[in-house]
Formats: C-alpha cells, structure tokens, sequence
C-alpha cells in the first residue's frame, strides 16, 4: 500500500502500469477478479470493492492525466477541489472528544448492520426516483454527443448517481430508523447534486490540463512554438529557444510542456518529431 497517493497513481500510469489499470477499471465496474500469483494460492472474487481515498495537488494530477492513455481510468476518479485553500492560524481548541467518538460508533453500528446479512439485497428505485434518473441522464445526451471528454465523464457520473442515491438511502434509513424498502426520490435528488459537483470539478481538471499542462489546442503555446519552428523533425533546444523568443515561458516549464504534449513525441535523445504541420 502506498503511503503518497501519487506513488499509487504513478503504479498505474505508463505501460508498466497498464496491467494493473485495467485490473482496477474492472473492479469499479464490478467485474470478478482473480488473483494468480506464485507466492500464494490462486483465489478469485466474485464482486470485489476497493475504496480509494487520497490527496494530491490539483496541478501534480493534471500532468498525470495528460499522460493518460485515455481508456477512462481518471474519469472514473471522483474529484473534489476546494475553490480557495488558506493557510489558517493555530488555535488552542481540541476537537469534540464527544462528538468524535459518537460519530465512529454510529458508522460502526452502519457497518455491522450491513454486514449481519451475506445476502446482497437488491434494492429498486421508486417510480418517482426513477422518472428523475431518467430525465437526469437524458439531459446527459446532447452534450456528451457534443464533446468526447465530456461523453466520457457523464458515462460514469451517470451510474455513479445510482450509487450515490444507494448509500444516501441506505445510511438515512439506518439513522432514521427506517425500513429500508426502495430508493426515494429525496436520496435521488441529493445524489444528482453530487453528481453536479463532481461533474464541475471534473472540468475544472479538465481545464487545467489543456491550459497548463497538455496544450494541445491549435490556440495552446505548444502548437505556437512548432508553428514558427515551422519543421517535422525538431530538437529540444529548438523548441525551447523558439519558446523563449515568443515569450512563451521559461526553460524549466518549456521542458514540463514539451514532455507532456501530444502535439509532438520523442524520436530519439534530443530529438523530436510532429505531425501537426502537415
């Protein structure tokens, strides 16, 4: 287990990773897996469920997924980025020993709830939750027929409202004390306002990997330097000359945008070569 969530994403992007990736990408969509390995005995899951949670700076997460290979691994991350973060003063204030302890043993009583039965329980929408789904969803189509990156995030936000409806049902009606008997149209609605907040800070991501990190729109800094370099075949100190007199950005970050375009890629030491002038 990786102590840096970074060391964890690093594990799975690039083509060592990419075995692994893909072995993740099957156990969101709840896919059994099976584990052969020398050292152990072969064993296999029949619906696996992996929690990921960890924290990253949003400009380090843009430039790994401007390496993406795009096969829908990062669309699959949930993305929560705070709109301003400030360093704040210390203050001589201890957490609420009551309120802390009442939490975990609530949410222990929420686990040992659900684990009681090893049956799943299937648990169906309610007309009205339903009718909203599918609206939701339906608005989902013109824009994703629109973009491909956009398709590619509503596609999952789409069952992950499904998801977020099921906890939301599950543990309101633990700590209301309620039957649990289908999905409402209120955990509906709660869970189409999650879908919205992660789907703003998807394009947030978004934003700032075409802006800052990939560039690889005809308006982007990359595609102005190789346009005046105005040759297929380039070197990186072309680059990075021709960079420094249109004043697109200093060496170190000419370096960040060169290795992370797609607009060019390298074709030996020093070297590289682009399709975009043809």
């Amino acid at each position: 287990m990786p102590d840096e969530f970074k060391s964890f994403i690093l594990n799975l992007i690039g083509y060592s990773g990419t075995s692994k990736q893909s072995q993740f990408l099957s156990i969101w969509d709840g896919a059994p897996i099976s584990l052969d390995r020398k050292e152990v005995e072969s064993s296999s899951l029949s619906m696996p469920c992996v929690s990921i949670i960890g924290s990253i700076q949003d400009d380090v997460i843009a430039s790994f997924k401007a390496k993406d290979i795009k096969d829908g691994f990062f669309e699959r991350i949930l993305f929560a980025i705070p709109l301003k973060m400030e360093k704040k003063y210390i203050q001589r204030k201890n957490p609420d020993d009551y309120m802390v302890e009442k939490f975990h043993s609530r949410m222990n009583a929420l686990m040992d709830k659900i684990n009681e039965s090893i049956n799943t329980i299937e648990l169906p929408l309610s007309e009205k939750a339903e009718d909203l789904f599918i609206d939701e969803v339906n608005k989902h189509v013109k824009p994703s027929n629109k973009d491909a990156a956009i398709s590619g995030i509503l596609s999952k936000l789409d069952r992950y409202i499904l998801r977020f409806a099921l906890v939301l049902e599950v543990s309101n009606s633990f700590f209301e004390g309620q039957a649990i008997k289908y999905i409402t149209m209120d955990s509906m609605k709660k869970a189409i306002m999650l879908k919205d907040y992660f789907f703003s800070n998807a394009l947030k991501l978004n934003h700032m990997v075409l802006n800052v990190y990939e560039d690889n729109s005809k308006e982007g800094k990359v595609f102005q330097v190789l346009k005046k370099i105005g040759k297929r075949e380039f070197t990186n100190k072309e680059f990075i000359e021709m960079a420094n007199k249109l004043n697109i950005a200093k060496e170190s970050y000419v370096y960040q945008l060169l290795s992370n375009t797609k607009l060019a890629h390298k074709k030996q030491k020093g070297v590289y070569e682009t399709d975009v002038l043809n």
